[in-house]
């Protein structure tokens, strides 16, 4: 396995385990995988500025991503 497939099968186990706790902020609408750079990040989709959204979780790096106009997933 690649270090590139290790780091996204990271952020993907990493995002499992905090999604209900990240849903469970005000003004979260979202969790989901991109990439930043070439680095997996798991990305907080928010109404508003949220505060409580740490910058990393468990050596991940979050991106805050404003959902202004509403989010729909697929």
């Amino acid at each position: 396995m690649s270090k590139t497939t290790r780091a996204q099968a990271k952020a993907g186990e990493v995002k499992q385990r905090h999604e209900l706790e990240l849903l469970r902020l005000k003004g979260v609408h979202g969790v989901g995988l991109g990439t930043r750079g070439g680095v997996p990040v798991i990305r907080v989709y928010v109404d508003r500025a949220a505060d409580d959204i740490p910058p990393t979780l468990e050596g991940v790096p979050v991106v805050i991503k404003s959902a202004d106009g509403g989010f729909r997933p697929y």
